[in-house]
């Protein structure tokens, strides 16, 4: 099995990146959170929010990308 020449930690392959972090930045950007304990609470909050089904696809997305990435020898579309 070859090695793909790819930094795990790429955008194109970070779950978090494609899902998750731009949904929480979005709706912490209005609050006027005055700690990091505010922070923590609120993170938490959305966190807990978001549906089952919505990590379920953001992890099918992932493999898609995941697998197009390994086949193609590490590069993305």
């Amino acid at each position: 099995m070859a090695l793909v020449p790819k930094d795990p930690h790429s955008p194109e392959l970070a779950t978090c990146d494609l899902f998750l972090f731009p949904e929480m930045k979005y709706h912490l950007q209005v609050l006027r959170i005055q700690n990091v304990y505010g922070i923590h609470e609120e993170s938490l909050t959305l966190l807990l929010a978001v549906p089952k089904y919505q990590f379920h696809l953001c992890f099918q997305k992932w493999h898609i990308r995941w697998t197009h990435c390994v086949k193609s020898g590490g590069e993305l579309l």
